[in-house]
């Protein structure tokens, strides 16, 4: 099931990653997400439609996020764009990284929603 059959929950942003995973009920009555199975993304080796960022030493993935789409919640898809499969390992400053320009990030998003 999707997130938005349950009508418990609160709304929340439609870029944030929960929107695009599975939600299963356990024998408790609990609701969780689906981690194990992956979202893919593969960036489009198109440099016409992507920028890149070359990381400094205080970014985050919600900073960079938010400079590119104003907002935190797409920190999620810039990982998964660049195949970083744990945000939480350091990133070298001047790692170069790709980031989907904005205008092309719905189309995107509204695909996966399809695979879901």
């Amino acid at each position: 099931m999707k997130r938005s059959d349950i009508k418990d929950l609160p709304d929340i942003s439609l870029y944030r990653m929960e929107n695009f995973l599975n939600v299963y009920q356990g024998s408790d009555g609990f609701n969780f997400y689906n981690l194990i199975k992956p979202i893919n993304i593969f960036n489009s080796n198109n440099s016409s439609v992507d920028i890149i960022h070359s990381f400094l030493l205080h970014d985050s993935w919600t900073n960079i996020s938010y400079k590119y789409y104003k907002t935190i919640d797409l920190w999620w898809f810039i990982c998964l764009y660049n195949q970083i499969s744990n945000p939480l390992d350091p990133i070298d400053p001047g790692t170069e990284i790709k980031i989907l320009k904005s205008e092309y990030i719905g189309p995107v998003l509204a695909e996966l929603k399809k695979q879901n």
